[in-house]
């Protein structure tokens, strides 16, 4: 039987995989009880191996444009490809992985460069709402556009990332690695995250920035 391990592949040919990954997860939690119990049992791992949560939000609601919308958002900060890897290969993650797969559906995932050079940790409180801009893949950000945009509506944009890599498997089967079903690629190039209230959230949402597809509104619970 071929053995199946996790690897990570680069989506440009100079994307350096050394340097801190930042890992959007959006899910679909249809039994919320089992995802939660894997979270809390992953979290000692995670952490041994420097994994940094930063953001998550849950009920997602499409509030502008047009595109898929996923249950939950979540951001996760690793110091570089080898640190999540060794996190997916601990004999412990292996095992409670079944809850996760139990828990969620719909899922999609990439890891991402964030582009804001904002802090390593999360960032402070967990009241109010996420706002999350979805651009496509072949779509450009004017970063100073967004910023400005953001601060005019006395939002904070805590968060904007390229995609840089995705997961995949390799089944050792001569065939090399791929994606694997488990964590579909996720189908954007960049994402924002803009934290604030509703009143402060809704102007961005009403008039996208340029190239943006969607928003999707979530409330804030780390």
């Amino acid at each position: 039987m071929a053995s199946i391990r996790p690897v990570i592949l680069a989506t440009d040919d100079d994307a350096r995989l050394d340097e801190p990954l930042y890992a959007i997860n959006l899910l679909n939690r249809v039994r919320p009880w089992a995802y939660d119990t894997y979270n809390l049992l992953a979290y000692p791992v995670a952490k041994r191996v420097g994994a940094r949560p930063l953001i998550k939000g849950v009920d997602g609601e499409l509030i502008g444009g047009e595109g898929e919308v996923r249950e939950t958002i979540l951001l996760v900060g690793y110091g570089d490809a080898t640190s999540f890897l060794k996190m997916a290969r601990h004999p412990w993650f292996v095992v409670i992985s079944a809850l996760r797969k139990f828990g969620f559906d719909g899922f999609q995932f990439a890891f991402s460069k964030r582009l804001d050079g904002g802090p390593s940790r999360p960032p402070g409180g967990r009241s109010g709402e996420i706002l999350a801009l979805f651009w496509p893949e072949d779509a450009e950000v004017d970063l100073a556009d967004l910023r400005l945009r953001v601060s005019a509506a006395g939002s904070t944009l805590t968060f904007i990332a390229a995609k840089k890599a995705i997961l995949a498997v390799d089944k050792d089967d001569g065939r090399g690695a791929r994606p694997t079903r488990l964590a579909p690629p996720l189908p954007y190039g960049h994402v924002a995250v803009i934290t604030g209230h509703p009143r402060t959230l809704t102007p961005l949402a009403d008039e996208l920035p340029d190239g943006a597809s969607h928003a999707v509104r979530y409330r804030r619970t780390l």
